[in-house]
Formats: C-alpha cells, structure tokens, sequence
C-alpha cells in the first residue's frame, strides 16, 4: 500500500514535469487528501481531459490537403508546412504524454516495483495518446511494437527529467504532506524556490 510520501511524490512528479514544459496552471489544485476523485489524473486535476484536448491539429500526413490546380512549388511548400504542424503537434503531445507518466515514473524511482495497472487512468491516457500519434504517420494502422517503442522513449525521457528535477519533485511533495492540497501556483513557486536552492549549493550564486 502506497505511503503519503508516495503519493505526494507521484503527484508531484505530474506537476514538476508539466511545470518544466508550461503546461502547469496556476490556478490548478494538487491534492493527497483522501476522499479526491481518484479516477483523475494530474491532466484531470488541472482541467485537460486528455492530451489532445488543447490541439487543433489532427489529421493524416496530406490528408486535408488539396493540392489539385497548385503548382509543383505550390505543392510542396503546403506539403511542407503540413508536416511543420504535425511535427509541433507531436512534440506537444509528446510533453503532455511525459507529464501524464511522471506520476508512475517517479513511483518506480521510490520503488522498483511500482507500476500502473492498465486499468490506470493515467495509463490509459498516456496510451491512447501514443497510439493515435504512432496512427497519425502509419498509414497500415497501429503496429504493437511501434507503440512500444514509442512509450519506451517517452519513459526514458520522462525519466532523465525527473532525475534532472528531482529536488524539486521532493520540494512539490514537502508541501504536498504539509499541506495535503495546493495550487498549481504553489507548487511552481516550490519548484523555482528549489531550483535557486540548488544552484546556490553548486556554485555559490543564486539562479
């Protein structure tokens, strides 16, 4: 059974990554307080249903366009601002996707054995996003083994980031057992609190 410090160390694991790529709300709440809706994840708590809510973007490589009467230069200048977009809208989804698993990452850091069932909101998400981006360039549908791998990237770079930030995880969820609910303001004041601490120690100057 997970102990306070885990679950404060979970859900402030969703919030430092978010943090790092601005996707943490001010206005948003962290809680550890028994009683919450534990069907939510970190993207629940903090007002985005799913990671492609906030996207615009969601098509098939040269799907929605119509190149007909354009030129050959035409063509592949719209062919090549097509595929701008979808590159934007990846690396965003991939950040929100990173965020989503920190939870479970930082869970492992505390405990090797640690993981999340299927059934997992958190795991359901980051998984669905995957494979509808693994779908968005694989015209034959979804490949198990492409998926797989996909996580297992998106995993090891959420966790380089925890390991980068994991002062600040330990600040997040200090406050989090202190106080049982903050804000997303809260915690990303912790986070640059934590950030300056560091730095301090390293080379005796704040920053």
């Amino acid at each position: 059974m997970a102990t306070t410090h885990h679950i404060a160390v979970h859900e402030a694991a969703h919030a430092v990554v978010a943090w790092r790529f601005d996707l943490l709300p001010e206005d948003s709440e962290l809680t550890i307080n028994e009683g919450s809706d534990q069907e939510l994840s970190w993207l629940g708590k903090v007002g985005t249903s799913n990671p492609r809510a906030s996207h615009d973007c969601d098509f098939r490589y040269g799907d929605n366009l119509n190149l007909l009467g354009l030129t050959e230069a035409e063509a592949e200048a719209a062919l090549k601002e097509e595929a701008q977009k979808l590159a934007l809208y990846r690396e965003e989804v991939e950040r929100e996707v990173m965020a989503c698993m920190a939870g479970w990452e930082a869970s492992r850091m505390l405990d090797p054995d640690a993981g999340p069932e299927e059934g997992d909101h958190d795991y359901r998400l980051a998984t669905q996003a995957i494979e509808e981006l693994i779908e968005s360039r694989n015209e034959d549908g979804i490949l198990e083994e492409q998926a797989q791998a996909y996580w297992n990237w998106l995993q090891a770079r959420t966790r380089l980031v925890l390991k980068a930030k994991w002062d600040r995880v330990l600040a997040v969820a200090s406050l989090l057992e202190e106080r049982g609910t903050i804000t997303g303001a809260e915690a990303a004041d912790a986070i640059r609190r934590a950030g300056s601490a560091a730095a301090l120690w390293y080379d005796g100057t704040e920053g």
